[in-house]
């Protein structure tokens, strides 16, 4: 029979792992709790957008980062998500260092089992090499 110690041993080295391999790709996690408005960074995501903590305290600084004529396209996909209940997918442009990137959020609604605490949770990581490729940097939903 397995113990508390050993789930905790279990999931200790699954987060362990997890972090590992999200850190080796540049990949950051990202909650958006709806019903609160509050956003959560992981420390790749500052890292992604070229922002510290201290930084990012509200969801106006993510539209401040994003480009203007990529705005509308990212409401537009998060609407969409939150109506229909479709998978969160986007590329943007945002601004990085004096410079712009494209990146590629991803995520899906989530809530409890009653309906309540809404929160859209994913993953953003930089998707400026396959834009570039493809010649295509245009928003993409």
């Amino acid at each position: 029979m397995r113990t508390i110690e050993d789930v905790t041993r279990e999931l200790t080295d699954l987060e362990r792992r997890a972090a590992f391999a999200l850190e080796s790709c540049n990949v950051g996690i990202w909650e958006w709790k709806i019903d609160k408005g509050d956003w959560i960074w992981d420390t790749q995501m500052l890292i992604l957008f070229g922002v510290t903590k201290e930084e990012y305290n509200d969801d106006r600084v993510l539209s401040a980062l994003i480009h203007p004529e990529d705005m509308d396209g990212v409401r537009s996909a998060f609407r969409n998500t939150l109506d229909c209940n479709t998978p969160f997918d986007i590329v943007f442009r945002s601004r990085y260092i004096g410079d712009w990137k494209h990146i590629r959020m991803r995520g899906s609604v989530h809530c409890d089992a009653d309906g309540s605490n809404k929160s859209l949770i994913g993953v953003a990581f930089s998707d400026t090499h396959c834009c570039l490729n493809a010649k295509t940097c245009e928003v993409r939903r």
